[in-house]
């Protein structure tokens, strides 16, 4: 008898390199704006909008930028905290 390999649609495997492409770019050059993330990652723009969006949080965190932006960073990059104070 033959043997069945259960693997991933083709959406899921391109989502899945799509989302590890952009976690990459934020643990390459944290603090990245979403444009230049995206534009550094090669992630389409619509794609990547979605993703950094959907895994906010999750796989990476963003906080407030100038003019308005967000900038993304791993979610292990805390800021420091001053236990004392």
């Amino acid at each position: 008898m033959g043997d069945f390999v259960v693997t991933d649609a083709p959406e899921i495997d391109a989502e899945h390199s799509d989302v590890e492409r952009l976690a990459d770019a934020i643990r390459r050059h944290p603090g990245q704006s979403k444009h230049s993330l995206v534009q550094g990652s090669g992630v389409r723009w619509a794609k990547a909008r979605a993703l950094l969006d959907r895994f906010d949080g999750e796989l990476w965190r963003t906080q407030a930028g100038p003019h308005n932006s967000r900038l993304f960073f791993p979610l292990d990059d805390q800021p420091e905290r001053n236990e004392g104070a």
